[in-house]
């Protein structure tokens, strides 16, 4: 990290490579679309439009004014998608907006922009706080196949199937098929996607949506942001929220996922029949195959059919690889995270993997498939990776009797569990080591994680393997509240007998920390911070979410710092503590690629800056004039900086993350 100081103004940078688009944020978090970039410009309005005498406009036209997206003028707009698309050229930085409030029948079509800084765009515009609605009865929503798609954002727009809603006067009823939402697919090798951009939008009752290649072709640069991918579900075949096959550069960031895979619960438990939309093992909210160079960060996963995030690797050795999971929220799932399913047959197939500081709250609560499992999160086949700093917490389904907190099995190699808190887990093994019965560690390290006993019937470890094993250590773990057990080599253990075959030191490790509230959970934050008087209240109010109308309570950031928070010590400093906007409003600005500044009048209202970490400890204190050159290294993470005048009295603590 590299800090410079400048004209009064405090510049610090931090270096972040990244294999996915990187674009202008404005100060909500939405792309910046520059008008400048725009060879030319095209209204669609499907109420005021007519395609006999539309026109097509340059940037700079004066009935424009200064935002295209609310202009100023009486402007000319096409009538039909179909009619615009004949002037749209492959290639060209062409701007196509649809009239905010307007139904479409016709979905998107598939055409190249002229380079990253001038793509094509798809976007809204007019006065009015509905979003573009298109009602699609077609093969899907945004379509590809095959050919070269490069350069495209997609931004603001809602698509809908109301054919599929069983709630619809429309619907006509449970069919095979139907439209799939996003359909960018890469069949050969003369094919390339490249640098898509899809956010602030909505897909609603289709049969999933699929990013993928076959063969040779390229996929990368792929970016998907703040949509919300709604309640598809399929009739006699599978369904998937979002499907991705040998992705190569995928940012999947602030989504919401909610009711995908199914429509209704499995009638028969143990059975997989799908037709009517009935939740099956084989459905989830995203499910990814031989992937690379992925990360989410901050998604919702509400619901899903089975899996939250299901992974997949069948290519042998690190065939997925660079994959980062960072503070998504997990509820009401089967299975949270699985990245290790399906082919076993060759080990380490996952290489550099990174999961921390997500929240799983309330596994098996509504049993879609009519099973009785809720686990968390599936390690398995693992080459160098990191599950650290995760909230597990709240399974009270008393229905659920195959719980699981962290399960380990395969082969693994350079794997550290830590710091992870695990709590009020009801029939549930925390940590389950041997879920097949075979597995393999080297240089495999589970430390410093908390474990909290609560529920009589939930084991806290449980293994059938010969223990210890020479390349598997537990370190400095606490085992808290009602007397844990332990299940090893088919013998229950108590914690002492654990401690000796174990040889991990219990020391206080029955010491309950003095936390503030750790019963939070979704459900809570719901009626005492939302004030609704219950989840569908909730699931309903979500769905409001969109680019006209985002809130910030209802982002899983927001939601994930206040659980998280109610495992902070007493007296110490904790998320909602921090007042982030003060008095004094020089707030530390977050350009989106890790770097940020300070207002140019920091330097005469305070003098010193002190990092502190989530419980308050200060990590480096600096003088402000000295700010020059390398002063610390932060690894990911959230702390707070506090800036203070020289007799000690706080003058302002801004939030800073680095991703």
């Amino acid at each position: 990290m590299k800090s410079i100081l400048k004209g009064g103004v405090l510049l610090i940078i931090l270096l972040v490579t990244t294999n996915v688009i990187s674009q202008n944020l404005n100060s909500e978090g939405w792309t910046i679309l520059d008008i400048k970039n725009a060879e030319k410009i095209i209204y669609i309005s499907s109420v005021e439009g007519n395609d006999a005498t539309a026109q097509i406009y340059e940037s700079r036209a004066s009935v424009i004014g200064n935002n295209p997206f609310l202009p100023s003028g009486a402007i000319k707009a096409f009538k039909t998608i179909e009619e615009a698309k004949k002037i749209v050229n492959n290639g060209e930085a062409t701007w196509i907006l649809f009239k905010r409030g307007d139904v479409f029948t016709e979905g998107l079509f598939s055409i190249s922009g002229k380079s990253a800084e001038k793509p094509l765009v798809f976007a809204s515009y007019g006065a009015k706080k509905e979003m573009p609605l298109f009602h699609i009865n077609g093969l899907s929503a945004f379509r590809n196949n095959t050919k070269t798609l490069k350069y495209v954002y997609v931004i603001g727009l809602s698509f809908y199937v109301p054919t599929r809603n069983p709630d619809s006067a429309e619907f006509t009823g449970f069919k095979e098929g139907g439209p799939t939402g996003i359909s960018l697919l890469c069949l050969d090798g003369r094919c390339e996607l490249n640098t898509i951009l899809i956010e602030g939008c909505v897909f609603r009752f289709f049969r999933g949506s699929s990013i993928q290649r076959q063969n040779d072709g390229v996929v990368k640069n792929i970016k998907l942001r703040r949509n919300l991918i709604l309640d598809n579900y399929g009739h006699n075949s599978h369904s998937q929220g979002l499907f991705t096959g040998l992705v190569d550069g995928f940012l999947l960031e602030e989504n919401i996922f909610d009711h995908n895979g199914w429509y209704k619960q499995q009638i028969e438990k143990g059975q997989s029949n799908s037709s009517e939309g009935q939740a099956t093992k084989f459905n989830h909210n995203t499910y990814f195959q031989n992937a690379k160079n992925v990360i989410f960060k901050e998604n919702a996963f509400y619901r899903t059919s089975s899996i939250g995030t299901k992974w997949t690797a069948n290519d042998g050795e690190a065939s997925a690889s660079n994959i980062e999971i960072v503070n998504n929220l997990y509820y009401d799932f089967e299975v949270g995270i699985s990245i290790g399913g399906n082919k076993t047959d060759a080990p380490y197939r996952f290489k550099n993997i990174t999961i921390k500081e997500n929240v799983f709250n309330s596994a098996g609560l509504s049993r879609q498939t009519n099973r009785t499992l809720g686990w968390n999160v599936e390690i398995n086949d693992w080459d160098n990776g990191v599950l650290a700093s995760n909230y597990i917490v709240h399974q009270n389904n008393d229905e659920v009797d195959n719980g699981n907190g962290i399960i380990l099995k395969g082969q693994n190699r350079n794997v550290t569990i830590e710091n992870n808190k695990l709590y009020n887990l009801k029939n549930t093994n925390y940590l389950n080591l041997d879920i097949d019965g075979m597995q393999e560690y080297e240089n495999t390290v589970i430390k410093n994680n908390k474990f909290f006993k609560i529920d009589e019937a939930s084991k806290h470890v449980f293994g059938k393997i010969a223990f210890p094993s020479s390349g598997l250590r537990l370190e400095d773990n606490k085992y808290i509240g009602k007397e844990p057990s332990f299940r090893v080599n088919r013998k229950t253990e108590t914690l002492e007998e654990w401690s000796t075959t174990s040889k991990e030191d219990i020391t206080n490790s029955k010491e309950v920390p003095d936390y503030k509230d750790p019963t939070r959970s979704l459900e809570r934050y719901v009626t005492e911070v939302l004030g609704l008087t219950s989840m569908d209240d909730f699931y309903t109010s979500l769905r409001e979410q969109n680019i006209l109308n985002w809130r910030k309570e209802y982002t899983t950031k927001v939601i994930n710092d206040w659980i998280k928070n109610g495992f902070k010590k007493e007296g110490a400093l904790g998320i909602d503590d921090i007042d982030e906007v003060t008095s004094n409003k020089f707030l530390i600005y977050n350009y989106g690629d890790g770097s940020f500044k300070l207002q140019s009048n920091v330097l005469t209202l305070v003098d010193t800056l002190e990092v502190l970490d989530l419980n308050g400890k200060v990590l480096y204190e600096v003088t402000l004039k000295d700010l020059y050159g390398d002063i610390y290294n932060l690894s990911s993470g959230l702390y707070f900086f506090r800036f203070m005048k020289e007799n000690q009295q706080v003058t302002v603590v801004e939030k800073y993350l680095k991703y």
